[in-house]
């Protein structure tokens, strides 16, 4: 049990947080958050799933645990879900069962469509996908990401992180994302 005692304000809070994440399907279903005593454990996964209370993370389900255990490399998985990180709110994910692709799409003030493909394997360097028009192809390093317009372009950009051998950014394939761009034409 917790040692600390919390205030009701902050028991609010919390079961609130339970609430939520058992809503998102982090949090077993046979939890009761009304009820729930602020356990350590509880605690810890509230603290280890804060990014979605938050909104910075989303998650997507998929049809069973196995099918998400691929994406286990890049992101958090519990179960069937997969927790991840988004660049804006409104974002929406979707998992594609037939290609076992998640897409995050979001819509810009200026009517952008915007589309990230994330796969669960990630991408082969001996199989690269073919440059079609309005990809991008973007690797998140550090707190930053790195967009590129061609594969070509960030297999050399990467070649020298590849190399590095203090500390070698290995099978970095597997944190590409494909970025479509669609524009509307509509105004």
């Amino acid at each position: 049990m917790s040692t600390r005692k919390l205030t009701n304000d902050q028991l609010k809070k919390f079961r609130s947080n339970v609430a939520f994440l058992k809503s998102k399907g982090l949090v077993s279903k046979k939890i009761d958050a009304r009820k729930q005593a602020p356990t350590d454990y509880m605690q810890r996964q509230v603290r280890k799933f804060s990014d979605v209370i938050e909104g910075k993370a989303k998650v997507v389900h998929t049809p069973k645990a196995k099918d998400a255990k691929p994406f286990k490399e890049a992101f958090r998985v519990k179960g069937k879900s997969v927790v991840v990180p988004v660049t804006n709110k409104s974002e929406k994910l979707v998992y594609a069962k037939k290609t076992k692709i998640i897409s995050a799409t979001r819509t810009t003030k200026q009517g952008k469509k915007i589309t990230r493909e994330i796969y669960a394997e990630g991408i082969s360097k001996s199989k690269p996908p073919k440059d079609r028009e309005g990809i991008h192809y973007v690797i998140p390093l550090g707190n930053s990401r790195q967009s590129f317009d061609t594969w070509e372009d960030l297999v050399l950009f990467m070649n020298p992180y590849e190399t590095n051998t203090k500390n070698p950014y290995k099978d970095w394939e597997q944190f590409v994302e494909l970025v479509r761009v669609d524009e509307d034409d509509e105004e």
